[in-house]
């Protein structure tokens, strides 16, 4: 039994929802581009990417009864998407920076996706065109680049400071993780190595 009553919503702070939306969003995302997808999965991850992409900015920045049910209902689908799918490099990253940084989970997500999306466009080219498309991204529009936007839309930031000598252990971390084997494109110690040091300024 699931219960999706925006009434339940009502009150949450901005952070945390956008936090939490971002979830939602990567969750439907990343099942949509597995090496473990199907139709069936498929369908549930569009249909949670286009419910998400329409309410998810509204809701954080309104409350919208209205779009509270929408990413309620995205949410669960997209639950429904990875429970077939699982998920992949974004989620397997995340954990560790939430673990040894203190990062929310949502937070993680959000702020590692855009450079996951770009290390795995040679894989999931396609599958990311149709995504950007459920999400209402502008045709010619950069789904990472979009995502960058949408992020600081929504008040997600980088506000912690990651060592370079902590980068090792994030990735072994990282890499143990069930769902590298679920991106669309396998990824070795280089390349999460790589992806964490998006986080890093200059």
């Amino acid at each position: 039994m699931v219960v999706l009553d925006p009434d339940l919503l009502s009150g949450v702070p901005a952070g945390l929802a956008a936090a939490t939306g971002m979830d939602a969003l990567i969750h439907a995302l990343e099942a949509y581009v597995s090496r473990y997808g199907s139709f069936l999965s498929d369908g549930f991850a569009a249909q949670a990417l286009e419910k998400i992409g329409h309410s998810l900015v509204k809701f954080v920045r309104t409350g919208d009864a209205e779009a509270a049910q929408e990413m309620l209902e995205g949410s669960f689908l997209a639950g429904c998407a990875f429970s077939l799918s699982r998920l992949g490099l974004v989620h397997a990253l995340s954990h560790p920076l939430s673990a040894h940084y203190g990062i929310s989970h949502g937070t993680a997500n959000a702020l590692l996706l855009p450079a996951v999306i770009r290390f795995n466009q040679e894989a999931a080219g396609e599958k990311y065109r149709q995504a950007a498309d459920l999400l209402g991204v502008k045709e010619q529009t950069d789904l990472a680049d979009w995502i960058e936007e949408l992020n600081r839309l929504l008040g997600i930031e980088m506000k912690w400071e990651i060592r370079e000598e902590d980068l090792p252990v994030l990735v072994r971390d990282g890499l143990m993780s069930g769902n590298v084997q679920a991106n669309p494109r396998l990824a070795e110690e280089k390349d999460a190595e790589d992806i964490y040091k998006t986080l890093i300024p200059a």
